[in-house]
């Protein structure tokens, strides 16, 4: 069984330029292209994620009707198997094909599959046509600055040019390899820059996997990325099942497992979205060098940690470790990398002491400079 991919169009990413390269603001003439592109693949979202929904409906009408007229042949078992396909449909938490499943509700199930997947094509060829679209706009724009001796704006649009073709969503926290979230990120959803891979690691389960399972041979395993190729990917942690069931697909093997206390599912993210922001730079250690830039907000790629100190709490001393300060934040877990936007502000009379996911921060008194982290919207 294919994986049913309902609404995984969905999703809000920012689109950053590399360190090296953003040294300017994106020019206005290129962030209103970028705007009219978003707008444009929101529409073709809206319309997938409903057409993919009116197949579902029909798929569920059509397998109820099998469902019934087994049971009028008092076909139990088969008549229960087919419930347990609808309910799992329903819920969008689909698991391998039961073997006791009866040929009518396969056949059904394989047309269903058939009919999303052509959805699915039909929008990656749209969105790479568009993408070509935008790229050819953003060269005009580019060759404009060129022309005006402009080096800086057109450097600029150059990468962001880059990065769209390339399908790369700089603030997509790197692979992680192997999903190892706790039972706390039940409901959250991560989004990954990841290789997809077909040997030497290990997956558990199918469309739903537990965690310890290898994100990059799970992406293949779903048919979301070949072997090598790269490309962005949602993360739903789930709850954990009561088994998980092994099926080849796409040349990877999946193993069985019993019950595990935690799950996920992957899908692809097919667009940019959001805000398009540049000048996105290193991790600074703290904001001290920062002090005189009250009420303006920075980036920095930073990795939580917890070996540094905060002093605060929301409200942060600018000599606080910024990596640990993020993570007291809720912003980043620690080890996680990602993009954190700082507000600097004026200095406060007080700095409170809390704990919060696993830091504890200190109390301070008056200090002349402050900033407060949050994650990029």
């Amino acid at each position: 069984m294919q994986v049913i991919r309902l609404g995984m169009v969905s999703a809000v990413l920012l689109l950053s330029l590399s360190r090296a390269s953003a040294q300017v603001e994106l020019p206005a003439a290129a962030k209103e292209v970028v705007k009219q592109f978003e707008q444009e693949a929101e529409e073709i979202e809206k319309k997938i994620e409903t057409d993919v929904k009116k197949r579902l409906d029909k798929t569920l009408t059509e397998l109820k009707k099998v469902q019934d007229a087994l049971c009028k042949e008092a076909k139990l078992d088969e008549a229960i198997a087919v419930r347990t396909l609808i309910r799992s449909l329903q819920t969008g938490i689909n698991g391998a094909v039961p073997g006791d499943l009866p040929d009518a509700a396969k056949e059904v199930l394989k047309q269903h599959d058939e009919e999303v997947a052509e959805i699915h094509k039909k929008v990656e060829g749209d969105f790479t046509a568009r993408k070509e679209k935008i790229a050819g706009e953003l060269k005009k724009i580019q060759d404009a600055f060129c022309k005006e001796a402009k080096l800086d704006e057109a450097v600029a649009v150059r990468d962001l040019i880059r990065s769209i073709r390339s399908g790369v969503v700089s603030n997509a926290q790197a692979d992680p390899g192997y999903i190892n979230n706790q039972p706390t990120d039940i409901g959250k959803v991560f989004y990954y820059q990841v290789t997809g891979v077909a040997t030497e690691h290990a997956i558990y389960g199918s469309d739903v996997y537990t965690t310890g399972s290898h994100l990059g041979m799970a992406a293949v395993h779903c048919g979301l990325l070949k072997a090598g190729q790269k490309g962005v990917v949602k993360v739903t942690i789930l709850p954990g099942q009561a088994t998980y069931e092994a099926t080849t697909r796409h040349g990877v093997t999946s193993i069985a497992y019993s019950a595990w206390n935690v799950s996920f599912k992957v899908e692809r993210v097919h667009r940019f979205l959001g805000k398009v922001q540049a000048n996105v730079q290193p991790d600074p250690g703290s904001l001290t060098g920062l002090r005189t830039e009250v009420g303006k907000s920075f980036y920095f790629e930073v990795t939580g940690g917890n070996t540094g100190s905060a002093y605060g709490t929301d409200i942060y001393t600018d000599d606080s470790t910024l990596a640990t300060a993020a993570v007291h934040a809720g912003v980043l877990a620690v080890g996680q990398k990602g993009i954190v936007k700082v507000t600097m502000l004026p200095g406060q009379e007080s700095y409170p002491s809390t704990e919060r996911n696993g830091i504890t921060s200190r109390s301070w008194g008056s200090w002349v400079g402050s900033y407060r982290v949050e994650a990029t919207k």
